[in-house]
C-alpha cells in the first residue's frame, strides 16, 4: 500500500467516525431536547447540563426558575463546602442540611401575610441549615418583623429587580432589602448582560435559542464527566496515601508544606485554614466605576428606589462582604504560595468595590446597610463568621448580620419618604 493510499484511508476512516460520532450524539440531543423526561430514566443527569434541564426552566427575564416552583418541597443533604478539597489535608466534618421551599421556589417563611420585610438576594439570603437559620428567618426572631424570603442562588442585581417588579405589588411590604454580594453580584451582572445578547448566563445555556450552541455545550459537558469518571478509577487503583494536618502549631516546624491555594489566618494566636474564591480586582474605586457592569448596577439602585416609591416601600441595600474582605488582612506568612500571591495584590485594592458600592447606593439615594466594618472589629476579635471551606456564612455569621440589619431598620421611617440622609457610608 503506498504511503498517499494510506493516508487517504485513515483519512476517510477518521472523517467517518467523526461522522458517526456527531450524527449519533446530535440525534441522541435532539431527542432529550424534545422529550427531556427520558433523561430521568438514564445516567446523563450526572452530567451538568442535563442535571441543569432537571432542575431549572427558562425564564423570559429571569433567565431561570428552579424546577420546584410551582409546588412546596424539601431538600436534604449533607455538605462539606464548595470550596472544600480533601487534598488539603484538613479534617472536615460534614454539615446537615435541610430546607424547605415555598410554592414560589423561594426558603420557607414562618411568617403570616402582611409581610413588613422583602429580602432580595442570591445564594446569602436562600442559604441555612435549616428553615429557621436563614437570615429571613433571623431577622424576624430579631426585629419582631415579619419577613419574606426572595432568596435564590446564581441571581444577581437585575434578577433581584425584577423579583421587585414581580412581588412588591402582592406583598405591599413596610421595607425592601437588596442584599449585595460583593463577591460575585458583579459578575453576574456581567452575566445577564450577555444573556441579554443571547449567550449564556454562565453555564445555563438551555436559556438561550441557540439551539447548536446547547449541543455543544451538552457534548462538552459529557466529555468532561467521562474523563472525570475515568480519573476516579485511575485514583481509585492508586496506592493511598495518609493525609497529614496542613496546619503547623504555633511554634512547631512544618513537615510538610500547606496547600498552595489554603490561607491560613491568625485569630487570637490560632492559626485556621480557610479557603478564598472571591477577590478584588486590581482597579481603583474610580476605574471599577466606569465600567459597564458597575454603571447597570448603579441603574438597578435608581430603578428599585423609584419603583419603591410608587408601592409606599422603604428601600435598602444590605452589602455582604465577600469572606476575603473580612479576614484578609489577618493573613499569616505561613499560608500556601499561591495564595500569598493573591491576597498580597487584593490588598493593594482591599475597599475598591466595597466603596464603590456604596458610592452608587448614595447616588441612588437608597439607605446603605453595611456589614464590612462591624464583620471586621469581629474578626479581629477572633470570631469566625463564614464556613472556612464555603462561601457562606455560618450560622452566627447570619445572626450577625441579622442583628445589624435589625439595628438599622429600627432607625428608618414607616414609609417610602426620602431617607437618602441616612446612608451609612
Amino acid at each position: 500500500m503506498t504511503l498517499k493510499r494510506f493516508v487517504l484511508r485513515t483519512t476517510t476512516s477518521l472523517l467517518f467516525a467523526a461522522y458517526v460520532l456527531f450524527a449519533s450524539t446530535f440525534l441522541l440531543f435532539t431527542v432529550l431536547e424534545f422529550v427531556p423526561s427520558l433523561a430521568k430514566h438514564t445516567s446523563l443527569q450526572q452530567i451538568r447540563y442535563y442535571a441543569q434541564r432537571r432542575d431549572y426552566q427558562p425564564d423570559p427575564t429571569l433567565v431561570f426558575l428552579p424546577s420546584r416552583a410551582g409546588h412546596a418541597s424539601r431538600l436534604d443533604t449533607d455538605f462539606l463546602g464548595d470550596q472544600y478539597s480533601p487534598d488539603y489535608g484538613v479534617p472536615h466534618a460534614a454539615i446537615p442540611y435541610h430546607a424547605t421551599y415555598t410554592p414560589d421556589g423561594f426558603r420557607e417563611n414562618s411568617s403570616s401575610p402582611p409581610f413588613e420585610i422583602m429580602l432580595i438576594g442570591d445564594s446569602y439570603v436562600e442559604f441555612g441549615e435549616t428553615d429557621q437559620l436563614t437570615l429571613s428567618e433571623q431577622l424576624t426572631l430579631l426585629s419582631g418583623l415579619t419577613t419574606f424570603n426572595l432568596g435564590r442562588g446564581w441571581y444577581g442585581p437585575f434578577q433581584y429587580l425584577e423579583l421587585f417588579k414581580r412581588y412588591a405589588p402582592r406583598l405591599k411590604p413596610r421595607y425592601a432589602v437588596l442584599c449585595f454580594f460583593d463577591g460575585n453580584d458583579i459578575e453576574d451582572t456581567k452575566q445577564y448582560l450577555r444573556w441579554r445578547k443571547g449567550k449564556s448566563y454562565y453555564t445555563f445555556v438551555f436559556s438561550t435559542k441557540n439551539y447548536l450552541g446547547r449541543y455543544f455545550t451538552a457534548l462538552r459537558d459529557s466529555y468532561k464527566f467521562l474523563f472525570k469518571q475515568v480519573e476516579r478509577m485511575v485514583e481509585r487503583r492508586r496506592s493511598t496515601i495518609p493525609a497529614t494536618a496542613a496546619v503547623p502549631k504555633q511554634g512547631e516546624s512544618r513537615s510538610s508544606e500547606v496547600h498552595p491555594d489554603l490561607g491560613l489566618v491568625t485569630l487570637r494566636d490560632h492559626l485556621l485554614p480557610m479557603r478564598f474564591n472571591y477577590w478584588n480586582h486590581p482597579l481603583t474605586t474610580e476605574q471599577l466605576l466606569q465600567s459597564e457592569e458597575w454603571q447597570a448596577v448603579g441603574q438597578v439602585l435608581k430603578d428599585f428606589q423609584l419603583l419603591a416609591a410608587e408601592h409606599g416601600t422603604v428601600p435598602v441595600t444590605l452589602f455582604i462582604p465577600k469572606k476575603v474582605e473580612v479576614y484578609g488582612a489577618f493573613y499569616s506568612p505561613r499560608s500556601g504560595h499561591n495564595f500569598l500571591q493573591r491576597i498580597r495584590e487584593h490588598m493593594r485594592f482591599e475597599n475598591n468595590s466595597h466603596d464603590a458600592f456604596l458610592t452608587i447606593a448614595e447616588q441612588a439615594g437608597i439607605r446603605a446597610v453595611d456589614l464590612l466594618p462591624g464583620f471586621r472589629t469581629l474578626a479581629r476579635e477572633g470570631t469566625v463568621l463564614y464556613y472556612p471551606f464555603d462561601t457562606h456564612w455560618n450560622p452566627l455569621g447570619r445572626r450577625t448580620a441579622a442583628e445589624m440589619l435589625a439595628a438599622s431598620l429600627r432607625e428608618l421611617p414607616p414609609s417610602a419618604t426620602s431617607v437618602c440622609d441616612g446612608c451609612v457610608r
